[in-house]
């Protein structure tokens, strides 16, 4: 991996971050997806909070796309699948899927995206570069 692809992705891993910190401030006051339902101002927010950590992702994985083989602590098809529901298809989502994100998978995230920094870090991926040798 190159120099500048594996700061790219560091920088994206920090935004990650930053994000998911964002993320729980703005959202700590939601305790049940009811609140979903009954407050619209509260869901864009939830939306919104959670399509900036995905598209986080998303970019990782166009920097890097044999990052899903190489690290597959992180959920990349699922997570990009939940970005393209809330950037494309806002009036179908469903807020059984943002409540289970809340709750399950951006905790998850968390966890993983310190190891994925360890990880780009010590330059552990295997794919080679050509980009380099033409």
């Amino acid at each position: 991996m190159t120099e500048k692809k594996r700061e790219n992705i560091l920088s994206h891993c920090d935004l990650i971050e930053a994000s998911i910190q964002e993320f729980y401030e703005l959202t700590h006051s939601i305790d049940s997806m009811d609140i979903l339902y009954q407050n619209r101002k509260e869901k864009l927010v939830v939306e919104r909070l959670i399509n900036n950590i995905c598209e986080g992702i998303h970019t990782i994985y166009k920097i890097h796309p044999h990052i899903e083989n190489e690290y597959p602590l992180i959920e990349w098809s699922k997570t990009i699948g939940l970005r393209i529901i809330l950037t494309h298809y806002y009036f179908k989502i469903n807020n059984q899927k943002l409540w289970n994100a809340m709750t399950n998978s951006i905790p998850k995230l968390e966890k993983q995206i310190p190891g994925l920094r360890k990880f780009i870090e010590n330059d552990q991926t295997r794919s080679k570069d050509y980009s380099t040798t033409r």
